[in-house]
């Protein structure tokens, strides 16, 4: 059950900013957890080069991310290239819980805002109306709430253990969407613009279509963000005896 407070120590000697001390026997525990990770999150901004993150985590640059259909509203495919994606550090952590036993980490946390900027392809149809397009895109979500939750395990790696990400579930709610898909129909101006307004006056349909696809892509790629620095860094590194 020392983990998260050996993991605290650890970031903070190494990065230079005070995180929360968290005893684990506090009744406390959870609130300086959520602290600690909020902390970690703002700072992993521009990347922990030390451990393997020489990314940064804001933007968030992807190079490839697909988006499948959905069953109902959208029935269609969204291929992006080159996304820029920002807000990601503007996370407010609500509470956080680590299941000890089953190496399961709990956050609910929220997000100002988060934007998606580039390359798209999309083919398919919304609310019944054929589109396809090739462009420039921009996706925005307001307010949003979401729930993360981490599974790990134990591996043996050069004698020692690190801790492998097993899965991350992403659980997104937001409040508003606004898109912009630009050169819908070859450019057809007019067509392109009654989309996007169909789109952004039926967010919540919309949304709701492509949520299962979005929580999942979005998920994989939070894993394999965070499961580089793991790879990086060693269980008797991080957990302090």
């Amino acid at each position: 059950m020392k983990l998260f407070l050996y993991l605290s120590v650890f970031i903070s000697a190494c990065y230079g900013f005070a995180l929360p001390k968290c005893k684990v026997s506090s009744p406390d525990f959870d609130t300086c957890l959520g602290k600690a990770i909020q902390s970690v999150f703002h700072a992993s901004k521009s990347g922990l080069p030390e451990y393997g993150l020489t990314t940064s985590f804001d933007p968030l640059i992807i190079p490839k991310l697909t988006i499948g259909t959905g069953q109902g509203a959208v029935q269609l495919t969204q291929y992006y290239t080159d996304l820029s994606v920002t807000g990601f550090s503007d996370i407010t952590v609500e509470n956080a819980h680590f299941d000890f036993k089953n190496l399961l980490l709990n956050v609910f946390a929220h997000f100002p805002k988060i934007v998606q900027k580039g390359h798209y392809t999309v083919h398919g149809k919304i609310l019944t109306l054929p589109v396809n397009g090739d462009g420039q895109s921009t996706l925005e979500l307001s307010n949003i709430a979401v729930n993360i939750t981490f599974g790990f395990e134990k591996v043996k790696k050069n004698k020692e253990n690190y801790l492998k990400v097993m899965s991350c579930v992403l659980d997104i709610i937001p409040q508003n969407m606004k898109v912009n898909f630009e050169n819908l129909f070859n450019g057809n101006e007019l067509m392109g613009n009654n989309i996007n307004k169909v789109i952004n006056e039926e967010w919540q349909a919309v949304f709701k279509d492509v949520k299962p696809s979005t929580d999942k892509t979005y998920g994989a790629v939070f894993k394999e963000y965070w499961q580089t620095f793991f790879d990086n860094v060693s269980m008797e590194k991080v957990f302090l005896k």
